[in-house]
């Protein structure tokens, strides 16, 4: 565990910190933006859940952080006509310190969250049903606009194609229930 500290601190000391040079009001920002997502989706199923208390401390806190203030330079970065691999060898060590906080930390953070989800089924025997729910109105009401105004004018491009095809009820996306019967791997 000392070691693991040591190298921590050592990391942050030589520049291994991506919230370098991210505004505190944009991380601040983006954390309001989550939490009220968070409170719309989860708000009505399981009013206990508290954000900031299962995503922004404890396991968590670390690996949220360092991921938002990636994603926060990335759109940033990627802000561009054409990505080239210039631009993505600028980016591979951010890449592997988020992939090794990633390695060290999610399972941890994972079980914090698993904890709050199974309080939130304690609390709520429709807790799934109501959350898909809530989730599906979120989208609808607020996203599914946006999205179809991207797939539409990204038509030809492997992103816009990509919410064309989840906007659609295409058999090849459909999710169904699993059958009763197992499923056997096809003889070669």
């Amino acid at each position: 565990m000392r070691a693991i500290i040591f190298l921590a601190i050592v990391g942050v000391a030589f520049g291994i910190n991506l919230c370098k040079d991210v505004k505190k009001s944009d991380l601040s920002s983006a954390f309001a933006n989550a939490r009220a997502g968070s409170n719309l989706i989860l708000g009505a199923s399981c009013p206990s859940f508290d954000f900031d208390n299962v995503a922004l401390s404890g396991s968590c806190k670390a690996i949220v952080r360092q991921a938002t203030c990636y994603g926060l330079k990335a759109a940033e970065s990627y802000d561009v006509d054409t990505v080239n691999y210039g631009l993505l060898a600028e980016d591979v060590s951010n890449m592997e310190h988020l992939g090794n906080l990633a390695c060290d930390q999610a399972r941890n953070c994972f079980l914090q969250v698993k904890a709050a989800m199974e309080n939130c089924l304690v609390e709520n025997e429709n807790f799934v049903a109501d959350t898909i729910a809530a989730a599906e109105k979120v989208y609808k009401d607020d996203f599914a606009a946006r999205v179809a105004s991207f797939a539409n004018s990204n038509k030809g491009s492997l992103l816009g194609d990509i919410a064309t095809m989840a906007m659609t009820d295409s058999p090849v996306l459909m999710i169904s229930k699993p059958s009763s019967t197992s499923i056997s791997p096809r003889a070669p």
